[in-house]
């Protein structure tokens, strides 16, 4: 009788264990990534906003900062208990090279989910227990994202006709397919089976339409993706006001345009890029956009 009661409590308490384990584990096999350029890391609105949720965070994962700057920065080797592993690439190879990076640095490091960050947004405080919330109740889920807006527009997710995103009024979040909808990178969670099953990102989609060509894969590999309940606010770059970045920035969306085409979305992309260069061409009163349209979408001119 006793040693019956004694396997029961055995029994009971690794159960316990196991959810225990099973429910805090999940940032202990996170893997956060952060592309930078030209910006201080410790500056950075993503790094200054979610280091609150990396203090909270009861087990802690690793940052890997993949830095495209001209110049490396001297960064500390932790943040918020959370250990920094930096690479610098000076030839700015961007950001699809930087997160399929990440990918083969977390399969090293035996880590199983992978967190991309752009600089440029500003995460809610409890971003990353939300995401670990998500990732617990979920099991069978394997990409997770947030709410991205910009100003008072929702940018991620968005339905999607013909490559051609539409701006979604009320987002629905939890558990739901992913058909017809496009996510942007940042805040985007992917489990690093996940990751590697469709094969990561396109090296040559530096910038523009790595997202939509990484989501176009895994929503032909999954069905199901979960938005969180959390609005991560979001700098889009593409509106700068100056007129040189504008310009080289155009020149990475068409680019970008190019090494996304393909038989199937041909004629959508064509359309986009060349409506694109006609209204920066009218608004900018100038052809140097036209120009760039030519080089490094119709030519195929590398950056």
């Amino acid at each position: 009788m006793g040693n019956s009661i004694a396997n029961i409590f055995r029994s009971i308490t690794d159960v316990a264990n196991h959810f225990l384990y099973q429910n805090h584990n999940v940032m202990n096999s996170l893997l956060v990534t952060i592309v930078l350029y030209k910006q201080s890391f410790n500056d950075t609105p993503s790094v200054k906003s979610i280091e609150t949720s990396l203090s909270s965070a009861l087990e802690k994962g690793m940052v890997f900062v993949y830095d495209n700057s001209p110049i490396p920065q001297q960064i500390q080797s932790e943040i918020a208990g959370w250990k920094i592993i930096y690479k610098h690439n000076p030839k700015n190879d961007g950001i699809s090279k930087g997160y399929n990076e990440s990918a083969e640095l977390a399969k090293e490091l035996g880590k199983e989910w992978l967190l991309f960050i752009d600089q440029d947004s500003v995460f809610p405080v409890d971003y990353l227990q939300s995401l670990e919330s998500a990732i617990n109740e979920n099991k069978n889920t394997f990409i997770f994202a947030p709410i991205l807006k910009s100003g008072a527009r929702i940018i991620s997710p968005n339905w999607v006709f013909l490559e051609k995103g539409l701006s979604m009024k009320i987002p629905i979040t939890g558990n739901q397919p992913m058909k017809f909808k496009s996510f942007i990178n940042s805040g985007l969670c992917v489990r690093l089976t996940a990751f590697n099953k469709v094969g990561g990102y396109n090296d040559k989609i530096r910038l523009d339409f790595s997202d939509t060509y990484f989501v176009n894969k895994l929503k032909r590999a999954f069905n199901q993706i979960y938005v969180l309940d959390m609005i991560v606010e979001h700098s889009l770059s593409t509106f700068s006001d100056n007129y040189n970045s504008q310009l080289i920035r155009f020149r990475y969306y068409c680019n970008g345009a190019r090494n996304f085409s393909n038989i199937v979305n041909f004629f959508p992309i064509l359309g986009i890029c060349s409506f694109r260069a006609i209204k920066l061409s009218l608004l900018s009163k100038n052809m140097n956009f036209f120009t760039t349209y030519l080089q490094y979408y119709i030519l195929g001119k590398s950056l």
